[in-house]
């Protein structure tokens, strides 16, 4: 019995070595790559993915018809332009924006509310300790620390 959690523990952790240098060069590399790039190996949870708001969640901006915020009346929360806006996250309850700085995507310091109408601050002293491509990668990390601690408590 010894010899079967020893041998997965060792299965388990070659399987999370694997799935985290697969995903490494996500973080090396901040960049958004699509739904398209995951489905290879994600098969399953692609097809889910595809039945829900998610595919619309994070979107280059191809045209500013995108954006739903309200630019044209002044507000002293937004100290962005329309135009500086690259990302958009969100489309049905809420909007917030986000621009690329040294490869990585930061939100800016306002968000729309689209079932309100209203602008509401954002992250407003804490925008540079999250970038978007850093969350992904942590949440990928603490899964796989989180398994080796559970399969270590096994043995």
């Amino acid at each position: 019995m010894k010899y079967l959690i020893s041998l997965l523990i060792l299965l388990s952790l070659g399987v999370a070595v694997f799935i985290y240098q697969s995903h490494n060069k996500i973080n090396a590399e901040p960049h958004f790559v699509g739904a398209g790039e995951c489905q290879s190996c994600h098969q399953v949870h692609h097809t889910s993915f595809k039945q829900t708001l998610h595919p619309v969640i994070f979107q280059a901006i191809t045209s500013s018809d995108q954006i739903q915020g309200d630019f044209d009346t002044p507000n002293a929360l937004v100290n962005f332009k329309k135009d500086e806006i690259e990302f958009v996250v969100g489309s049905k309850w809420e909007q917030v924006y986000m621009r690329l700085i040294d490869g990585e995507y930061y939100p800016f310091t306002a968000k729309w509310m689209i079932t309100t109408q209203k602008w509401v601050p954002y992250k407003v002293h804490t925008w540079m300790k999250t970038p978007a491509s850093k969350n992904v990668m942590g949440v990928i990390r603490r899964a796989i620390i989180k398994m080796i601690t559970v399969l270590a408590s096994m043995a």
